[in-house]
Parts: structure tokens; C-alpha cells; sequence
């Protein structure tokens, strides 16, 4: 149950980030720059959650993981989605 709360919410939280930067390509226009703070609740939230759901060190290594995989794989979904850069 804490794993998946703290894989939402790592989602959310880079989601959120990712949106809220002036180069992203999976909206029209960037969400605005107070975004941010939310998004770093979100990854803070995350963090307590996989904290409660694994040892700490194992914790801050699967987060770590899924926010590379994320900030990877959404800048090639703007691409894939027809939103080249101008």
C-alpha cells in the first residue's frame, strides 16, 4: 500500500515539475512557476511513503529510479505526441 502511494506520488510529483518548466512540449503553455512547490510537496510526501514501505537507503534508491525513468520517458512522449521544438 505505501509503495504505491509513494509511486503515485513520485508521478505526480515529476509530472507536476516537468510541466511547470518553460521547455516542455506536452502542453501548449507551461504551467505556471508556483507549481513547483506543490510538486516538491508531492516528492516529499513520496519520500515518507517509501519510506514507511522500505529500508531508507532502499527508499531513496527506487525513488530516485522511477524520477529518472519518469523525467526520461516524458520529453519523448511530448515528441511522440507531435510537439517538436520550434
Amino acid at each position: 500500500m505505501w509503495a504505491i502511494l509513494g509511486t503515485a506520488l513520485s508521478f505526480s510529483g515529476a509530472l507536476a515539475f516537468y510541466l511547470a518548466s518553460p521547455h516542455q512540449r506536452l502542453l501548449a503553455s507551461a504551467w505556471p512557476g508556483s507549481t513547483r512547490g506543490g510538486a516538491l510537496g508531492c516528492l516529499a510526501l513520496a519520500l515518507l511513503a517509501w519510506l514507511q514501505a522500505l529500508p531508507a537507503l532502499t527508499a531513496v534508491l527506487a525513488m530516485s529510479l522511477l524520477l529518472m525513468c519518469v523525467w526520461t520517458a516524458l520529453p519523448f512522449l511530448g515528441l511522440y505526441c507531435g510537439r517538436s521544438a520550434q
